[in-house]
């Protein structure tokens, strides 16, 4: 425990607490009248405690209080925390139909900057929520207002509470969770109160049918929209006269799971080029399967990601001034038949592009067959899809920059076709990641693997049915392999037993993780890092729920520097382990393990001790706590 005797430095302005299991601050802290800032920093997640515990109970004599800051909402435990009127953040207040802890405990925060009310379902009607005078409180600039999703939606309660929380003109941040009201707040559908806005999150509003005139906000910068299932369009209020300054700042716009979600304007208005979204910087769209196109994507954006979407192609060009995509992901949409990268600002600008599960794709836009790489102007960096094919579709086919491939999430592929091959030969020269992923049928990788010559990591995950690196013989050795792999990460170590693997002598880091059917490694497996053990430096094994031991190799490994292991529950002890080794780091592990190597009295600690660097967390109970509090900074202003 913190001794009681802080309560006696009077003029203490700042106190900060870092340490672990600090179950209750000391009675004494409420005699600390000057004190204006209290953080408590607590990086693990506490139970919750009960009031008297953790509070003293006139903790709010803190008059002079300006920001308190703890771990979880131990905040909401403060009974009367309206009597703390110089706090200028309130990040999250649980409301109860308690006395001291209703909403009309704001009513005097006037100095507020930052506040979020939560379980707003226990303002009993409009007057009470107007009790919070949320519009007084003239320096408020980011508001939180939330709802909880576990009682009985009461409609008419909703919005009527919400029409009396309007924040002042000076509010730049809202957002809204769990709102139960078929409408918006009448303050939210006139564009003076809320003219200043520049952020904007509404989710998880279910019954909401309408927007409000957000097109209209002049400094609007963000809007988020998610889970809101019954808006139909996006500006209700979109203004015909004026139609170039719809949106006119809005940089990101994010929209996921509006399904009932049509167009972006009210039936009866079309838009020209350029009236919509004129600054947009950033756009996402998902789970929106009814969204029209827009007639023209925003002549600005630079970060575009759609999925599952019923679009049938995209509109790159505006005003016929193409547009400087540098990211372009399209996921999940099967309607999608085109991608016009020819538009793409001449592909200049594009460097990562991703094409997942769009298996009716046939064009990337218009090119001759005889394109090459040097009328090609595509300079991609990062490519992820789930079709080998679309690299046999042009500019891919001509590409002559990719540093990055990624082939994702394709249950059908059994191998790799012959077309594919000889663009891997075509590529060797820059690709230096690769990466298979998640290929559940996938039985052979190209043969060509082992002439990229510039490829650095390579990583092979969640393949069962993989049986081959290509077409290798058991007597291939490395004076016939080009591969210089420094990095390596796997699923099955049985890989590691398949040429061109089997005899690569350059590989630096590995990482063996996610399997849940690996419980020992083999003997081969075994042997294989023992013809590698002078080049190894960094060995990681994650998410590995069966695996009961470590092979006994790993004292052998002459040059391994770091070891990483987590969550690997059934390990109970480690095997001996290099002298070379720098730095161990286990986390998530079976218990019995923790208690063999922690820090003080572990019955195994001695195998580790030559370890300059160990990262084991420990658990602590409160007799410790003062020994093990890392800091506690106290400073008088």
């Amino acid at each position: 425990m913190i001794p009681e005797e802080i309560g006696n430095l009077i003029h203490l302005r700042y106190l900060k607490i870092e340490g672990y299991n600090l179950t209750r601050l000391p009675r004494s802290i409420s005699n600390l009248y000057h004190l204006r800032y209290l953080i408590y920093d607590h990086p693990w997640k506490l139970s919750q405690p009960k009031v008297d515990d953790f509070f003293p109970s006139d903790i709010n004599n803190l008059s002079n209080l300006r920001y308190l800051r703890l771990p979880e909402n131990y905040i909401s435990l403060i009974c009367g925390i309206g009597k703390l009127n110089s706090l200028q953040e309130l990040d999250m207040f649980d409301l109860r139909n308690e006395i001291g802890f209703r909403i009309d405990e704001l009513k005097y925060l006037n100095d507020l900057c930052k506040l979020g009310i939560n379980c707003l379902e226990n303002v009993k009607d409009a007057e009470e929520a107007r009790n919070a005078q949320l519009c007084e409180k003239r320096r408020l600039t980011d508001l939180n207002l939330w709802w909880s999703n576990t009682y009985s939606r009461i409609i008419d309660l909703d919005e009527n509470v919400l029409d009396n929380l309007q924040p002042p003109k000076c509010l730049r941040n809202l957002r809204i969770n769990n709102y139960g009201g078929s409408r918006s707040a009448i303050w939210m559908n006139n564009v003076n109160p809320i003219f200043n806005l520049e952020k904007i999150e509404l989710r998880d509003c279910l019954e909401c049918e309408t927007l409000p005139p957000f097109g209209q906000l002049p400094i609007l910068k963000s809007l988020t929209l998610y889970n809101m299932p019954k808006i139909k369009c996006l500006e209700s209020k979109f203004n015909v006269i004026d139609q170039y300054h719809a949106f006119p700042l809005l940089e990101v716009l994010c929209i996921e799971r509006l399904e009932a979600l049509e167009d972006w304007f009210e039936a009866g208005v079309a838009a020209e080029d350029g009236c919509l979204f004129p600054c947009l910087i950033e756009l996402n769209l998902f789970s929106c399967p009814k969204l029209k196109e827009l007639p023209s994507l925003p002549p600005k954006l630079k970060r575009l990601q759609i999925e599952n979407t019923g679009w049938k192609t995209l509109n790159f060009c505006s005003n016929s001034n193409p547009i400087p995509l540098e990211v372009l992901s399209v996921c999940n949409c099967p309607n999608i038949t085109s991608l016009p990268l020819d538009e793409i600002a001449g592909l200049a600008a594009l460097r990562f592009l991703s094409i997942i599960n769009c298996p009716n794709l046939i064009s990337l836009g218009i090119y001759q067959e005889v394109e090459t790489t040097n009328n090609c102007h595509l300079i991609l960096s990062h490519l992820c899809i789930s079709d080998p094919s679309v690299l046999l579709m042009e500019p891919l086919r001509s590409i002559a920059s990719l540093k990055n491939l990624v082939i994702f999430g394709n249950n059908e592929l059994v191998s790799f076709p012959n077309e594919a091959e000889q663009w891997f030969l075509n590529d060797r020269s820059s690709l230096s990641e690769l990466q298979f992923l998640w290929l559940k049928s996938l039985e052979s990788l190209p043969s060509s693997l082992e002439s990229l010559s510039s490829l650095q990591n390579l990583s092979i995950r969640n393949c069962p049915n993989l049986r081959s690196l290509g077409r290798y013989g058991e007597v291939e050795t490395t004076n016939n392999c080009h591969l210089m792999l420094s990095s390596l990460e796997i699923s099955d170590p049985s890989v590691l037993l398949m040429e061109p693997l089997r005899s690569i002598a350059s590989l630096k880091w590995l990482s063996i993780m996610d399997n849940d059917e690996l419980v020992l490694f083999s003997n081969e497996a075994e042997q294989w890092f023992l013809n590698n053990r002078s080049s190894h430096s960094e060995l990681q094994f994650f998410c590995l729920k069966s695996l009961e031991s470590l092979p006994s190799f790993l004292e052998s490994l002459s040059s391994l520097q770091k070891l990483h292991i987590s969550n690997v529950p059934l390990l109970r002890e480690l095997p001996n382990l290099p002298p070379s080794l720098k730095r161990l780091s286990i986390q998530s592990c079976h218990p019995e393990l923790f208690e063999r190597y922690r820090k003080d009295g572990g019955s195994d600690r001695h195998k580790i001790a030559h370890i300059p660097d160990i990262f084991i967390p420990e658990s602590r109970n409160p007799a410790q706590i003062l020994a093990e509090i890392h800091k506690i900074w106290l400073k008088t202003c």
